[in-house]
């Protein structure tokens, strides 16, 4: 068995996160194989899995946004190439300016994904954010506690 994906095969098997972490894998060697880099292919952390699937969802869809010349041939027997060819010229301008903004749309999706995955890494990574977490949830059990106390008397 590969060493990215391990199965305790005495414990109980967990199918969803054997399926998130093939799907990670796959799209980690997609990227690569393209000369993309990876970002945030897999984590477990303490936020919730989808987050992390969905940002890896955004990183292998944000480049699809390209729009494809699609022209019906026109049925008019003499005119008919006259009326193909505008046809085709107008849409070649329309999808011309479409891409253009996708483009654009393309370059603010990619900064968006690696501003958004470095945010994560360091939230995850972060100990002093964590330390600080769990000295305020034990401020808030001992302020609830003298609550307790200040009502049972």
């Amino acid at each position: 068995m590969s060493e990215w994906l391990q199965i305790d095969e005495e414990g109980e098997i967990d199918v969803e996160e054997i399926m998130r972490k093939i799907k990670a894998h796959i799209a980690q060697h997609r990227l690569m194989e393209e000369g993309g880099q990876v970002i945030t292919p897999y984590f477990e952390g303490r936020f919730p899995q989808a987050l992390y699937d969905e940002l890896l969802e955004a990183t292998q869809e944000k480049d699809r946004t390209h729009v494809a010349l699609q022209v019906t041939r026109s049925p008019l027997p003499v005119v008919g190439w006259i009326v193909d060819t505008l046809r085709r010229k107008v849409h070649e301008l329309v999808v011309f300016y479409i891409n253009q903004g996708a483009a654009r749309q393309i370059a603010f999706n990619d900064h968006i994904v690696r501003a958004f995955s470095a945010l994560i890494e360091e939230l995850e990574h972060s100990e002093g954010t964590r330390a600080e977490i769990e000295a305020l949830q034990k401020q808030v059990e001992a302020l609830q506690a003298r609550v307790d106390t200040l009502e049972t008397r």
